[in-house]
């Protein structure tokens, strides 16, 4: 065994010298089957290796190459990422429902989801498709699952099954998250006391994006001060352009223009967080 596992190393590694992709795959498959227990494994690390060299065709090739020995998951994962990577979701999506199939592992429901919820963007209907796979996630226990599930909800508008599933979480908050999510959901339902309550339970666990959505709360109450607090822990900590931007309409609405043009004038257009 030990002899055959030189031969396929330096067949392998001859491989290496050739530019012509399909001369490569050729040499590394007239390795002896004698070694047909190894040679599904290499090929997949071989593909593994392509794949973060940025060389995705040729990773792709290797990869499926390797299922041509056997049905293994973890090919059948690596082909996921690879096309999730190129943005080919459909056939991403399919092979980790492959995965599923041999593993039953829940994580793997959770790449679905994720899958599903970015096809969404464009075709609303895979937001259905992706709030079931979090949900399979929910009813197995899986906290990451839970989340997604109830976020999806809330994304849907279902706020009823949305603001029910998270607060099964909030004993596992750590980031403030869910408390956001609970304070979102009762803005919504126009139950502000409920909302501020929620932001700030999500600000005291670190959650730096509710300082703006407080900031607005006290600005509608009129609760200026307040409100100048927040909008700069905002502006300055999660570094939010839309807090600016309502910074600079509470102050104009009070004839303090002057005030804002002085304090808003240190912050250049790359020091925001694009995403907020």
């Amino acid at each position: 065994m030990k002899k055959s596992l030189i031969v396929l190393s330096f067949s392998i590694l001859s491989a290496l010298s050739f530019s012509n992709e399909t001369k490569m795959l050729d040499k590394v498959e007239s390795v002896s089957l004698e070694i047909n227990e190894n040679y599904g494994k290499t090929l997949n690390d071989m593909g593994s290796y392509y794949f973060t060299q940025g060389d995705y065709p040729l990773a792709e090739k290797f990869y499926k190459e390797s299922l041509k020995s056997e049905s293994d998951p973890t090919a059948y994962f690596n082909l996921g990422l690879l096309y999730r990577k190129m943005k080919m979701r459909e056939e991403s999506a399919e092979n980790f429902k492959k995965v599923y199939e041999l593993t039953k592992k829940v994580e793997i429901l959770e790449h679905l989801g994720h899958i599903y919820a970015v096809m969404g963007e464009s075709d609303e209907s895979k937001y259905q498709i992706s709030r079931e796979y979090f949900k399979k996630a929910h009813m197995l226990n899986f906290i990451e699952g839970t989340y997604n599930y109830a976020a999806m909800n809330e994304k849907l508008g279902d706020l009823k099954t949305a603001k029910k599933v998270f607060k099964t979480l909030v004993e596992n908050d750590k980031n403030g998250d869910v408390y956001f999510h609970l304070g979102k959901i009762d803005f919504k339902e126009k139950n502000y006391v409920l909302a501020l309550d929620n932001y700030m339970k999500a600000a005291k666990l670190g959650n730096k994006y509710s300082y703006n959505e407080i900031a607005v709360l006290y600005d509608f109450d009129n609760n200026y001060e307040e409100a100048e607090k927040y909008y700069k822990k905002s502006i300055e900590i999660a570094k939010s352009k839309k807090a600016l931007r309502n910074y600079e309409k509470m102050l104009q609405e009070q004839g303090k223009l002057e005030e804002y043009k002085e304090y808003g004038k240190q912050f250049k257009e790359d020091y925001f967080d694009p995403k907020y």
